[in-house]
């Protein structure tokens, strides 16, 4: 707040945005996300597992039961082989689509968490200087001085001057240093 004489100085001003509890949870969150994005690929072990068991109990014996009733020896013929090739080969390339598609979601979880995380916590208010009556007053003194001290010597003298005028921009700057300058002020909000 501003003094009346004096003005007010130059000031920035932080202001929380959140309560202690919920600006621990934004950090514990920012947390959660830097370590997740520097572990990399995290979780897809499991879904792996998975759709490799499946592969196992149910593909290869879907084509062995396929080809046993074809005949005797039939799985031993290339087009069993094949079968089976063709079918670890599906498997190979529905991990990778699913690896992809798991890591995708995951960054995307990710960075949504990093984004939370870095809320900014505060609101800083910049506050300009304020000059004072004594301010304000002080500068406008020193310039009516400067106008009219010649004119009152020469007045006074029946002439102009040359000491006086010549005295007038020291006693100018003096005053103006007393009276702050006259700097006008206001707040922006950054």
């Amino acid at each position: 707040m501003a003094n009346f004489w004096t003005g007010s100085p130059e000031a920035i001003e932080r202001t929380p945005r959140f309560d202690p509890q919920r600006m621990a949870g934004f950090d514990q969150i920012l947390q959660q996300a830097l370590s997740g994005l520097s572990q990399g690929g995290g979780g897809f072990g499991p879904i792996e597992q998975r759709e490799t068991q499946r592969f196992q109990q149910e593909t290869v014996p879907g084509i062995a039961e396929r080809f046993t009733s074809m005949g005797a020896g039939a799985q031993g013929s290339s087009g069993f082989a094949e079968a089976l090739g063709g079918a670890g080969a599906q498997l190979g390339t529905g991990l990778g689509a699913l690896r992809s598609q798991h890591e995708l979601g995951r960054q995307s979880q990710l960075m949504s968490l990093l984004g939370m995380g870095l809320t900014p916590q505060e609101e800083i208010t910049h506050f300009q200087q304020e000059p004072g009556f004594l301010g304000t007053a002080g500068s406008g003194l020193a310039q009516g001085l400067g106008y009219g001290i010649p004119i009152a010597l020469g007045a006074m003298t029946g002439g102009t001057s040359t000491a006086a005028a010549a005295a007038v921009p020291l006693l100018i700057k003096i005053l103006g240093m007393l009276g702050g300058g006259g700097q006008s002020g206001g707040s922006v909000s950054v």
